[in-house]
């Protein structure tokens, strides 16, 4: 194409001022949809409407021996001082705010803003229990569903955002209440009961510890949001500026036609290509960046080749033959291993600890934590 075009198309898109019309009224328009329709207030749990209902706890509930020795609630904190003791597998003390009576709708937010202090205290768990239409004994002790994340606290302060979609309902829960996590679907936060504070691991025996909430406030980052204006403009942009360039081409290109034979792939005559691309892929398998792409470039093979190759021999295509491999060495180290199904997901070549679930489970037909 003529550069001249394309650098006339250019200087008329970024000075007429249509272009700029259009980019104003989409900002007025995003504005107005976002105020209107999508912005939410962000709602703060400690306030003296709650503090009523704030329950302080110990593990003899379990058979434990740990002491809750001193509480105290004021208008800037809720605080617990507490000795943890051996008798239970896992000693812990802690502290839940019930939200029944508030009818707590949090599934409008994606953020936590915790402030929490500690002495003696190197991390904590945050839990936040919803009501599941999945659960079927609705007279359990842990009928509601537990969702949980583990906080490591830096110099006795824990004062970071924490992203609602990083919880997940720990193992143990699904076996006290007799039910496969196959039961279930994602967390669903419109109706929260109550959300806990709880030691973490590994615990301090015999030492008195102390944990203050300052705050906790659900708030919404709008990322997505933002993603989506982004990528409408980038679009709308393009957009135009092909309009412009239609408008301004006015040069006839010549249709060229190219006459290729297609290249065969023919396993008899290929074989020492076919056993270096198993062996690639056997041996990077666990490359979380592994693509179609990666391996024509490493092994000068066209992709299409590998495509047809992988089809014709295993009747699927490139990523579901490299997620069996996975969902296979998976299987074997949950089985052989003492790594846990996060870490063995990492190992195999998954960034996504739930996207690994939820692979293993199609192509196995079971889920990671009943193997």
């Amino acid at each position: 194409m003529d550069s001249s075009i394309l650098k006339k198309s250019i200087i008329n898109l970024f000075t007429q001022r249509s272009t700029y019309v259009v980019l104003v009224g989409t900002a007025f328009f995003f504005t107005f949809v976002f105020y209107t329709f999508i912005k939410t207030e962000p709602k703060e749990l400690l306030t003296s409407t709650v503090k009523s209902d704030i329950h302080f706890f110990g593990d003899s509930i379990d058979g434990g021996n740990s002491k809750v020795l001193q509480t105290s609630l004021s208008d800037s904190s809720v605080a617990l001082t507490y000795v943890l003791k051996q008798g239970f597998s896992t000693p812990y003390a802690g502290f839940t705010i019930h939200l029944d009576s508030q009818n707590c709708d949090l599934s409008n937010y994606n953020q936590i803003q915790l402030k929490v202090q500690g002495q003696g205290v190197n991390n904590l768990y945050l839990h936040i229990n919803t009501v599941d239409k999945h659960v079927k004994n609705t007279q359990h002790r842990l009928a509601d569903r537990l969702s949980a994340i583990n906080l490591p606290l830096l110099n006795g302060k824990y004062e970071q955002p924490i992203a609602l979609k990083d919880f997940e309902t720990p193992s143990w829960w699904y076996h006290a209440i007799g039910q496969p996590e196959s039961d279930f679907s994602t967390v669903n936060f419109k109706k929260v009961v109550k959300l806990s504070i709880i030691t973490g691991i590994p615990p301090i025996f015999d030492q008195p510890q102390k944990l203050e909430l300052k705050s906790i406030i659900f708030y919404n980052d709008y990322l997505w949001y933002i993603y989506t204006i982004v990528g409408f403009y980038i679009a709308l942009i393009c957009l135009l500026f092909f309009w412009q360039l239609k408008s301004n081409q006015t040069t006839v290109q010549a249709r060229i036609v190219v006459e290729y034979k297609p290249i065969s792939f023919d396993a008899q005559e290929n074989e020492q290509e076919i056993n270096q691309l198993i062996a690639y892929i056997n041996n990077n398998y666990h490359d979380s960046e592994l693509t179609l792409t990666k391996v024509s470039k490493a092994l000068d093979i066209q992709e299409r080749i590998i495509s047809k190759y992988i089809n014709d021999q295993y009747a699927c295509n490139f990523r579901t033959y490299i997620n069996n491999i996975r969902i296979t060495e998976a299987e074997r180290l949950l089985k052989n291993s003492e790594l846990n199904i996060s870490e063995v997901a990492y190992k195999v070549g998954f960034n996504d600890p739930g996207f690994f679930s939820k692979t293993f489970k199609k192509i196995t037909g079971k889920s990671p934590s009943n193997i």
